[in-house]
């Protein structure tokens, strides 16, 4: 579904070049890929929806990154715990996330930290906690 060639959208360094490439080469990707990740998580229904990035506050700079987010929310995905599946421009990236709108952010990371079997993921040299979603490292 994905290859190298998918990673050229953030070679493109303006932002018109870069969201149309963006629209055309990766979007189309993840609406065919959420239905199959919707039916896996199909008996959860905290990540029933699937929201594109948009990227719609963007005027001046290209995007960093781009993804599709998994929610409970038919609205929206940032004021709840979700799932993102995307790119930087260097590799494919999945997040647990809770974003800065999730109304009790410090409770949600809290469990997070002491759910069975979260510690040791972080313990593994492929997965990181990460405390800024904008920033790649």
């Amino acid at each position: 579904m994905f290859t190298k060639t998918d990673f050229d959208v953030f070679d493109i360094p303006d932002l018109t070049g870069r969201l149309a490439a963006v629209k055309s080469v990766l979007d189309p990707k993840f609406e065919q890929l959420a239905p199959a990740i919707q039916a896996a998580l199909s008996s959860d229904e905290m990540l029933a929806y699937a929201h594109i990035a948009q990227h719609l506050r963007r005027h001046k700079n290209p995007p960093p990154n781009t993804w599709v987010a998994f929610s409970e929310s038919k609205r929206g995905y940032k004021m709840t715990p979700h799932i993102e599946l995307g790119f930087w421009d260097d590799r494919l990236f999945l997040w647990l996330a809770g974003l800065a709108e999730l109304s009790d952010r410090q409770a949600f990371i809290t469990t997070m930290m002491v759910a069975p079997g979260m510690g040791n993921l972080f313990d593994q040299p492929n997965w990181q906690l990460c405390g800024n979603h904008t920033k790649k490292r």
